[in-house]
């Protein structure tokens, strides 16, 4: 549970649901008078001062991977997720595991509510195409005026550990399309680490490389970024013997490769106190340095360092 739960936080955190909220954000004429009037009433700043602002924000989207070119994979990934979530919700669950929140539900509604459900283009689309999600999203923010939280006496997650079946569509969707640029991310990492020269008492960029993904079957190009390397790891970190089986045996090749990841045993990275500009990522001493075995999307390659797999 505690597995599935990091997996979900980072998906919402930082994979497609991030981009969604961006694209529906940015991307339609109809939210530009409410955006003035939040970012006006957030910064104090108005006129010309608030423009350059909003255009600042709003020139972020390439980097994260938001284009004109793939807005149709973004929503079509983005409308699949929602699906499947209003099934989980339509079975009976409260949350994702139960009757409690956990941190998959905390990282789920950072996108969820702050920009698909309170932003008017896509809350509309949401209350009125799902509103049992709506009212999850509600929920988990503590504003649902009708859901009864059960008493405290055993009622919370599900028992034994187990996983509702109606969340390994949620599961299957994040391995799908963020995996894949996780991997890429950490080979991102890895090669800036190792290079010739580079001073690993500096803290890594925010941005450690560039490639291609794909969402909503389109594909795009984005930035990876150092802080979903130390997230990942913070997932790995919570995967133990009979979680790592079960992604294996459920999720076929990529969950066989992220339960196969020893990231630690390559690089450990470290999150330290910081401006939000900066990283604030550093690369800090392995716990060992003797194995040269990796795991990348083909498996694992005994013998061969970091920067020798080109797809980690």
């Amino acid at each position: 549970q505690r597995a599935v739960a990091a997996l979900l936080e980072l998906f919402g955190d930082e994979g497609p649901l991030k981009q969604a909220a961006m694209h529906f954000r940015w991307n339609f004429a109809e939210q530009e008078a409410f955006l003035k009037h939040e970012f006006g009433v957030a910064t104090g700043l108005e006129g010309p001062a608030l423009e350059r602002a909003m255009k600042r924000f709003a020139g972020s989207l390439p980097v994260l991977g938001v284009s004109p070119e793939i807005s149709q994979g973004v929503e079509a990934s983005y409308w699949r997720f929602i699906r499947a979530l209003d099934e989980h919700l339509a079975a009976g669950h409260a949350f994702l595991l139960g009757d409690a929140p956990c941190a998959g539900d905390f990282g789920l509604i950072g996108p969820l509510y702050a920009h698909l459900l309170r932003d008017p283009v896509p809350g509309f689309l949401l209350r009125t195409r799902f509103p049992r999600v709506a009212q999850y999203v509600e929920r988990v923010m503590g504003a649902d005026q009708v859901y009864q939280r059960p008493a405290v006496n055993g009622a919370g997650w599900l028992p034994d550990d187990a996983i509702p079946s109606t969340l390994i569509p949620l599961v299957a969707q994040a391995l799908e399309e963020h995996w894949p640029v996780l991997q890429s991310t950490l080979h991102a990492v890895v090669q800036r680490t190792r290079a010739p020269g580079a001073d690993l008492t500096k803290e890594l960029p925010r941005a450690v490389g560039s490639g291609e993904f794909v969402i909503g079957g389109c594909t795009g190009r984005r930035a990876f970024f150092a802080f979903d390397a130390w997230k990942l790891q913070r997932l790995v970190d919570k995967l133990d013997a009979t979680s790592r089986a079960w992604l294996g045996s459920v999720f076929g090749p990529r969950g066989s490769e992220l339960a196969a990841l020893d990231m630690r045993s390559h690089i450990c990275l470290e999150k330290r106190p910081g401006p939000n500009r900066a990283s604030t990522i550093y690369v800090v001493p392995s716990n060992s340095s003797a194995s040269n075995t990796v795991q990348n999307r083909g498996g694992v390659h005994p013998g061969k360092t970091l920067v020798e797999q080109s797809k980690l």
